[in-house]
């Protein structure tokens, strides 16, 4: 059977985006149960005035933004000597970020939300194309120059099962939500500078691998029945970006983590994005995402038994984006 339900997601997917997008960034006015200032001065009854502190408008330090894009594909072929087959491919996008910036302290959230389909001529059903749900948070304080301490959280897992297509009509179940789900928190120093790059060391650091369903416990080393397998050690991640003319961007992340008692062995998530933008609405993508992971059984389409193994993926997509 393939894919339970995958225009159900997309569709939420699309309606949940145009919700937010109508959503006010911030309220014109303040609501009805906010009480108006006082002066000190005026009422001060009992010489308290110098010590009064104006609590800071925390509001107006956060910035928030989204992004939101959607990429057609349609290929229909006619006594096409080289061969392939028609399909019809669909795949949305939303980030949402907001970021707190005091001076002293910054704070960065950011939800990534992505889901892909196609139909093919020859495939049974809709099969699932990209499926990700993704949300960092990193807090960071300032100690001297660029350093700051840090503290981040990074989950990841995906919407719907995933499945490998050996033939057309047989699909093998090899994921699900919270099948894995992967949650990273680390604690260290991070060094920033000019909004463009940063590097982060967390020399104390935790992985969970989480593992839903039992039957599938097996390829990701968890044990059935425990649901969690807990990792401590050492993690290091990078950031850049760039804009390198005015209408094209380049972004790249990465995150490298050894456990303590498998020290040497890294697992790695590397993420790399190309951005062309034509006008407002129309840009052009190259994304590339490479993961390893030690501990992670990948089938390898060959006669080895399942095993570690490099994954790569990428992609390049012509769709409508918006800015907010």
């Amino acid at each position: 059977m393939a894919s339970k339900h995958p225009l159900f997601f997309l569709l939420s997917f699309l309606l949940l985006a145009g919700a937010l997008r109508a959503q006010p960034t911030q309220p014109d006015t303040l609501l009805p149960y906010f009480l108006p200032p006082v002066d000190a001065q005026e009422y001060d009854l009992a010489g308290l005035a110098p010590y009064l502190v104006t609590p800071p408008d925390t509001f107006h330090l956060w910035q928030y933004g989204s992004a939101f894009d959607v990429d057609f594909q349609q290929i229909s072929l006619s006594n096409w000597a080289g061969g392939g087959q028609d399909a019809i491919s669909l795949r949305g996008q939303m980030r949402l970020f907001g970021v707190m910036d005091n001076g002293v302290a910054l704070w960065e959230n950011r939800l990534d939300l992505v889901y892909g389909i196609t139909r093919q001529e020859q495939a049974t059903g809709i099969r699932k194309t990209d499926d990700n749900l993704q949300f960092v948070s990193k807090y960071g304080y300032e100690l001297k120059g660029p350093w700051h301490i840090s503290a981040g959280l990074d989950f990841r897992t995906q919407f719907s099962p995933g499945y490998r297509y050996p033939n057309r009509d047989t699909e093998v179940l090899v994921s699900d939500f919270l099948s894995p789900g992967f949650l990273l928190l680390s604690l260290g120093f991070e060094a920033q500078q000019n909004n463009f790059y940063s590097m982060r060391l967390s020399p104390i650091s935790g992985k969970l691998t989480i593992v839903r369903d039992d039957s599938l416990a097996a390829r990701y080393q968890v044990v059935p029945g425990e649901k969690v397998r807990r990792e401590i050690g050492v993690q290091v991640d990078g950031s850049f970006q760039r804009k390198i003319l005015e209408n094209i961007s380049f972004n790249t992340r990465a995150t490298f983590f050894s456990a303590f008692d498998t020290f040497g062995n890294v697992d790695i998530n590397w993420e790399s994005q190309l951005e062309l933008r034509v006008n407002r609405y129309v840009s052009s993508k190259v994304t590339t995402l490479l993961i390893y992971d030690d501990d992670l059984n990948v089938p390898r389409g060959d006669d080895r038994p399942p095993g570690p193994a490099i994954q790569f993926r990428e992609s390049v997509v012509v769709g409508f984006s918006l800015r907010l």
